[in-house]
């Protein structure tokens, strides 16, 4: 038996959790190594190591001392670093520069790493001494060793990521390949989905949409539409509608704009209508409007926000020559200069 819209939904919201959290990985190599730092250290009891080394119970727990005390400094100062690195890039570059820091996967395997090391360290010291035999705890000596190397080899990743994602190029690099993947899932391409498409676009009337899903959670940011969950939905339930001062970076970011709207010149780029394979229209994700507001709102609340649409075309009127009034009031979500039209001319900005 599948599961449910609800249970696929909670499992995907996890999902994200997991890959967006900076605890979730961290925590496993911690709770990985507390274990291992018992399993190791009883296993040294039980069965000591012989070693031409000739270390002294004393001397392995303070290296292993040293190492834990060592290892907390270290995290909370590369931490630190990093965390200036990312205040700068977003100052630089965009906020959007922090999703990096939040979702990259070096990130926080070095910051696991480091931590195991600690809690590995500081566990093995805490149990080596037990009992009175002077039982030199080699294998543990062994296992700290291996993950001080790996922790260098952590830190050495982190450091070179870091540095590529400050670079402007790399920056934009992925920006563009970012952008294709997107055009990629979202915009056909051959002729057939192209018509398919405009057809599917000029039959349907946004108004006759069957069912309308409104948030009734408190207001948040939507990043990002999953269209073939909305597809897989509305086939199962027949219909649902839901400045730059450098220059060097600007010619570089210019070129790469180029470049991905050269990419995209071959897409049709009909957004808001999603067709079956069949070709029939499922799902259609309109652009919200003032007018939309002034629904939701009591019926003595419309004079004040009627006037701020007055006072807005005005200003628009005012600001924008004729030709160019009606795409200057049409409803831009994301303020990104792409307003949906629609075919009458909105009367607000979102």
């Amino acid at each position: 038996m599948g599961l449910t819209r609800s249970s696929r939904w909670r499992i995907r919201r996890v999902r994200h959790w997991i890959k967006s959290s900076l605890w979730v990985i961290p925590g496993l190599y911690a709770a990985v190594a507390l274990g291992t730092g018992i399993a190791l250290v009883a296993f040294d009891h039980a069965s000591p190591l012989e070693s031409s080394l000739d270390l002294s119970a004393a001397s392995a727990g303070a290296a292993l001392a040293a190492l834990g005390g060592g290892m907390i400094t270290f995290t909370g100062f590369v931490m630190s670093v990093v965390l200036l690195v990312v205040q700068f890039g977003s100052s630089q570059f965009s906020p959007r520069f922090l999703r990096w820091f939040r979702d990259d996967p070096v990130m926080k395997h070095s910051l696991g790493t480091f931590i195991a090391t600690f809690v590995f360290a500081l566990t093995a010291t805490a149990l080596s001494g037990r009992g009175p035999e002077n039982i030199v705890p080699y294998r543990a000596l062994i296992a700290a060793t291996v993950l001080t190397a790996a922790s260098i080899a952590w830190f050495l990743a982190l450091i070179a990521r870091t540095s590529d994602n400050l670079r402007v190029a790399h920056v934009i690099q992925r920006i563009d390949s970012q952008a294709r993947r997107v055009f990629d899932d979202v915009y056909p391409t051959t002729s057939t989905e192209v018509e398919a498409a405009q057809q599917a676009a000029a039959n349907v009337d946004p108004g006759s949409a069957v069912q309308q899903v409104r948030n009734p959670d408190v207001g948040g940011v939507l990043v990002a539409v999953d269209r073939d969950e909305l597809l897989r939905i509305a086939q199962r339930h027949n219909a649902l509608s839901p400045a730059v001062n450098d220059p060097t970076t600007a010619v570089q970011c210019l070129h790469r704009i180029a470049d991905v709207l050269r990419y995209a010149a071959a897409k049709h780029l009909s957004t808001g209508v999603v067709t079956d394979p069949h070709g029939a229209v499922r799902v259609l994700v309109p652009t919200p409007t003032w007018d939309d507001l002034i629904a939701d709102l009591p019926v003595k609340r419309h004079p004040a926000l009627a006037r701020q649409l007055d006072l807005l075309e005005e200003a628009v009127g005012r600001a924008y020559p004729a030709e160019q009034r009606a795409d200057a009031l049409a409803a831009d979500r994301q303020g990104l200069g792409m307003a949906i039209q629609t075919g009458e001319s909105a009367r607000g900005v979102s």
